[in-house]
């Protein structure tokens, strides 16, 4: 019969991860154990090392999507690498934003709550919207979307209206108090035409949060 030793690791922002140690030929012993204490610290390390890299990597593209958005890219060249080599999206395709918010039943909500709010939020969107680019945004979520120019526009305005409820649903399961608004912004042919389609974004956001009223989710689409 073989044994089996389970080591939790506790790797870091409370994350655990486990270590199963079994037996084959021969029982664990106390040379077995020292080995495994090494290998224990060695990936410890190794996860934390990689865990360092993945966040600044998506702090580095959160950077240039928050620079493109708000046109504050200097070249074309830079836009072209930023674009097509950093984020994988097309310089010349055609795009629309779409930006999120939350509505609350009550008014007075923490930065701490709004964080992982926006969070939930954010994992909802990932689940509905599977390809697209996704900014974190304070308490907005803003999509990039590719869109197709010879799609109707009311094919889209259906399209998102029930991925809106699909993601009003998901957030709700998890908080039943947030409500899910959406503004976007018209369609755009090239990826330095972004601002604009951003801008109308959030202010058909801004606008829907001020009118908000009713429990069910809304768009401007």
């Amino acid at each position: 019969k073989r044994q089996q030793y389970l080591v939790r690791l506790n790797v870091m922002y409370n994350a655990r991860m486990y270590l199963v140690v079994t037996e084959t030929e021969h029982p664990v012993n106390g040379m077995d154990f020292i080995a495994v204490e090494n290998a224990v610290t060695a990936l410890k390390q190794e996860l934390f090392r990689q865990s360092s890299l993945a966040d600044l990597e998506k702090k580095f593209q959160s950077d240039i999507m928050n620079n493109i958005l708000n046109g504050k890219v200097h070249s074309i060249q830079e836009l072209r690498r930023d674009s097509s080599l950093l984020l994988g999206i097309s310089m010349d395709a055609s795009y629309r934003i779409i930006a999120f918010n939350l509505g609350y039943s009550s008014n007075q909500v923490d930065l701490n709550d709004t964080v992982k709010n926006t969070n939930i939020l954010n994992n909802a969107i990932a689940i509905e919207f599977p390809n697209v680019k996704i900014q974190n945004d304070m308490d907005r979520v803003i999509v990039i979307q590719e869109v197709d120019p010879a799609r109707k526009q009311e094919e889209y305005r259906h399209e998102l209206k029930e991925i809106v409820m699909k993601i009003q649903k998901r957030v709700a399961s998890t908080k039943k108090d947030l409500k899910v608004c959406a503004g976007v912004g018209r369609m755009i042919e090239g990826i330095e035409h972004i601002p604009s389609s951003f801008k109308e974004a959030t202010d058909s956001l801004m606008f829907i949060c001020l009118l908000y009223t009713s429990p069910s989710p809304r768009d401007c689409s």
